[in-house]
């Protein structure tokens, strides 16, 4: 069918009306893109971590009050592993940009104000700030300016696979550092190495090994005893 001329004229002007409106709608997708890369403009379901009390196994550390404490805070009988993530020097990591990196990564906020990481609701490992306070407000997130993280997972006797939890950690570890441009380091504040990480799968051994032996002798005692 040929259309007359008024009905090109009509036809030109819809298709150019739709063009127009396809494009806007291209450049909008194209800034909201770049806003959410750039933090803003994304509004962030922050999940409540389920209580720590309720993770088998554990036993509730002190909060580190300054870098180094935090290994003080755990029994004796337990073994604690950690890591830190460093900004560089003169720079520090942002509040949301922190809070995203965390919540892909798998981190929920909870119990004394720091994230967690959690499986099937069991503990796993857990993050705070490295330096004073410790903890986070999640109420003031989008002021914070963090010098540096402290990851840690407290093995116990009881602990169920925690070299399988461990390696789950380094791999957090690692991705946090990659994606805040921070430095992974050990709990001697040195880059953390591939020797470094040898030394914590063979403590987080030892630690089972020991474990296992303390639990023949007792059940050989109880035996004697029953005797």
């Amino acid at each position: 069918m040929l259309l007359g001329p008024l009905q090109t004229i009509w036809l030109g002007m819809g298709t150019l009306c739709a063009v127009g409106a396809y494009t806007e709608v291209l450049k909008f997708r194209k800034r909201r893109s770049q806003r959410r890369s750039n933090g803003c403009g994304r509004r962030l379901e922050v999940r409540q971590a389920p209580s720590i009390h309720d993770a088998p196994g554990f036993n509730e550390p002190t909060l580190p009050a300054e870098i180094s404490p935090v290994l003080d805070a755990v029994p004796s009988e337990d073994l604690l592993i950690s890591f830190h993530i460093m900004a560089a020097p003169e720079e520090k990591f942002l509040g949301y940009d922190l809070l995203q990196v965390l919540l892909s990564t798998g981190f929920q906020f909870g119990a004394m104000g720091i994230f967690h990481c959690y499986h099937e609701g069991r503990l796993l490992f857990s993050l705070a700030q490295a330096t004073q306070p410790g903890t986070f407000d999640l109420n003031k997130m989008g002021s914070v300016q963090c010098t540096g993280l402290t990851l840690f997972m407290q093995v116990t006797p009881e602990m169920e696979t925690p070299l399988s939890v461990f390696e789950w950690m380094l791999g957090a570890a690692r991705e946090i550092a990659f994606s805040l441009e921070g430095d992974l380091e050990n709990d001697h504040r040195e880059l953390l190495d591939e020797k470094d990480v040898q030394t914590c799968r063979k403590n987080i051994r030892n630690f089972l090994a020991d474990c296992e032996k303390d639990l023949t002798v007792n059940d050989e005692e109880d035996s004697f005893i029953q005797a």
